[in-house]
């Protein structure tokens, strides 16, 4: 009776494969096999590979690092680095309340706050800035009570870093 009460060694079972199919060898894909599958996703590797091959093929390496050290090529790269890094510090202490609010299980309205924080990443980029200039141009929602403070957002640093926000 005691022999209940003792934790019992637990037994492994063998993890079924699914559909109760025998597993299929390592080169196979589900439909075919794995060659057939390479040579369909071919086109489209291509088409995604092919563009960034003729952006370095475009100029020669010497050009490159010449263009490197262009005033305005320098000052677009601390442009972008400068509003990355704050875009990223903004997200980090604004978004980790929002990404553990829409962790936990079950609340009143997840499913529109979910939808509402992927909006933007389904959206085209020229629709979400039709949106911003829209909310904060100077004729905006919020953009033309910012105006009447004098302060302007479109065309500034400020405009960048609210869209990569």
């Amino acid at each position: 009776m005691t022999d209940n009460l003792l934790p019992q060694p637990s037994k492994r079972l063998p993890v079924p494969s699914g559909s109760g199919s025998p597993p299929r060898p390592s080169g196979e894909i589900a439909g075919g096999s794995d060659r057939l599958w390479r040579l369909a996703a071919m086109p489209m590797l291509l088409f995604f590979v092919i563009p960034i091959i003729a952006i370095f093929f475009r100029i020669s390496p010497l050009d490159w690092l010449h263009t490197l050290q262009e005033r305005s090529v320098l000052q677009a790269i601390r442009i972008s680095l400068m509003s990355s890094v704050v875009s990223l510090v903004v997200i980090v202490i604004a978004g980790t309340p929002l990404a553990f609010l829409i962790s936990r299980p079950r609340f009143r309205f997840k499913n529109v706050i979910d939808t509402i924080v992927d909006l933007p990443t389904v959206l085209p980029p020229s629709v979400a800035g039709v949106a911003l200039l829209i909310t904060l141009g100077r004729q905006g929602m919020i953009g033309q009570w910012l105006s009447l403070l004098g302060v302007q957002i479109p065309f500034t640093l400020a405009a960048v870093i609210i869209a990569q926000i």
